[in-house]
Order: C-alpha cells, then structure tokens, then sequence
C-alpha cells in the first residue's frame, strides 16, 4: 500500500516562496536567521535557512507574503530540521494572529485554483 504523507496533515500546505526572519533568543544575545519560506500553512511554515535550529527550539518568526494585507509575526516551534530545511509549528497565537494567518491561507488557496 502507498503511504500518503499529506493525508495525515492538518491544514492544506501552500506553496509560496518569500524571505523571512527567525529570531531565537540564546544566552548571549538575539540570533538572528534569514532564510525562504517553502510553504505555508495555518499551522506553520517550511523553510531553508541560513544556520542550524534546532527541533525544541522556540523562535519569533516575521515573514511578508505579497497575498497577505500585513507581515506576519508569530511566535514558533522548530519541529524538525534536515539539513537547512526547517519546519516550524505556530504556537501561542492571539486570536488577531490566526484571523491573519486564515485569511493569508484563504488568499493563497484562492490564487492556487
């Protein structure tokens, strides 16, 4: 039998490629990562960066995606790591962050069709 990773997912991944930052605070200070969104999704995003997070680790997030009305900060877990391929999982959001988050997925899933 096939085994379908994407069947198992929460939320509808979109694909949408755009710079970001991940802060993650460390004992001497702020470190700060640059990397490119893979995708996105209600409840976190994919990504290449620029330095090693590692899986546990909590960041601040700030992304830009052109179809969402405001940058995105958010507060995020790294879930997993392979290589410079990160997945992070949103955590804490306030209600105004998942209205924002739902209504950026909504646009991508429009411009999607």
């Amino acid at each position: 039998m096939a085994h379908n990773c994407h069947a198992r997912r929460r939320f509808p991944r979109y694909q949408v490629e755009v710079p970001f930052r991940a802060t993650a605070q460390r004992l001497h200070g702020d470190a700060v990562f640059w990397g490119h969104t893979l995708n996105f999704c209600e409840g976190g995003l994919g990504a290449t960066i620029e330095g090693v997070l590692s899986p546990g680790e909590f960041v601040s997030l700030r992304v830009k995606i052109p179809q969402c009305a405001v940058p995105i900060q958010i507060r995020a877990m790294v879930r997993y790591r392979e290589g410079r391929i990160h997945g992070f999982q949103f955590v804490n959001l306030s209600a105004l962050q998942l209205a924002e988050v739902r209504i950026c997925c909504r646009r991508l899933a429009e411009l999607s069709r």
